[in-house]
Formats: C-alpha cells, structure tokens, sequence
C-alpha cells in the first residue's frame, strides 16, 4: 500500500498528526506541483475528489479506482474482486 496525500501544503502539519493518530508506520508521499497534472497522471477519469483509492497490479496497470471515502468492508471486497481477477487470469495462462 502506497498513501499519497492530496492536500494542500499548508496541510502537512495536519496530514502528519492524522497518519499519527492512525498509526501509519510506512513511508506516505505528499503531492507536490500541478493539480491538473497530478490527477491526470493517476487517472483522467478521476475528478479531483478526495478520498479516493486506486488500485494497480504488480506491472503498474489501473485495476480499479473509486472517489469518497471507503469502510473496511468495502476495500476488502474491491481488492478481493481484483485478485481473484488476477487468480483466474493466472490460471489461464497456465493452462495455454
């Protein structure tokens, strides 16, 4: 998992006392520069929103991707559905 915050600089302190309190001990990226390009870059479909949460594969591909905030539940489901996605695709590789 990779976090990458959205805000604004003037939001680090703030950004920095959240991942605190949710006890994130891995490295989390801030955006830097061009809004526009930031988004587009991620996905030109995304509007800007935030939350949002996307989903690569291990060759760097978009899986999924949704705006707005997400329960325990529901990125469980999502990230299942992709890797049993991938389980199959797996599985027909191996069997041509």
């Amino acid at each position: 998992m990779v976090l990458v915050s959205g805000d604004f600089d003037t939001e680090r302190a703030a950004v920095n006392q959240f991942l605190t309190q949710q006890s994130v001990d891995f490295a989390t990226y801030m955006k830097s520069g061009d809004d526009m390009k930031f988004i587009n870059t991620l996905n030109p479909k995304w509007s800007g929103a935030l939350p949002a949460t996307f989903v690569y594969d291990g060759q760097g591909h978009l899986r999924d991707f949704w705006e707005g905030k997400a329960s325990y539940e529901k990125m469980e489901e999502r990230l299942l559905r992709v890797l049993e996605a991938r389980g199959a695709a797996d599985s027909t590789e191996a069997r041509t």
